[in-house]
């Protein structure tokens, strides 16, 4: 996502205003080296900057993955300052499980316990659900316009 895509959807109400940028896997840079996705976190905040910056409104989301092969209770720290700086409006969380076939797999031995993700996804949900309060809490009182995409699979009230 250039900063010239990021123009284009400022420019565009129907685009921006309907939007949540959303980042694959916010977690530290070693953590990123070994997953191969060809990125740094450092790279990764400079993308949340320009977003910030060009599209102050625009809404952020991210995937991260917690307990991949090796990480470090550092790297895991890492994320978790990433998390708490980059202030997401929503972020999905996923322990890290092994999947046959992916170069993660061949390449990589799952060294770290499913107890171990489990507690840390455990006692990291307490911060997306803080900031995502915190961010919502701007809204109050200002008008916006929404895009509904049919009945509520939860209420056909809704």
């Amino acid at each position: 996502m250039t900063d010239a895509v990021l123009h284009v959807i400022a420019k565009y109400e129907n685009i921006w205003g309907t939007s949540i940028c959303r980042f694959k896997s916010g977690n530290s840079s070693n953590v990123l080296e070994r997953m191969n996705r060809g990125y740094t976190s450092e790279d990764y905040i400079q993308r949340i900057e320009s977003i910030r910056r060009i599209i102050p409104e625009c809404g952020i989301s991210t995937d991260i993955i917690s307990g991949f092969c090796g990480e470090t209770e550092e790297e895991h720290q890492d994320t978790l300052s990433l998390m708490e700086w980059a202030g997401y409006d929503f972020s999905y969380m996923f322990k890290y499980s092994e999947r046959p076939g992916t170069a993660a797999e061949k390449k990589f031995t799952d060294d770290i316990p499913g107890r171990s993700k489990e507690q840390t996804i455990t006692g990291n949900c307490g911060l997306p659900k803080t900031t995502f309060c915190r961010n919502t809490m701007k809204a109050v009182g200002k008008s916006s316009r929404v895009l509904s995409e049919g009945v509520s699979k939860k209420s056909t009230d809704m």
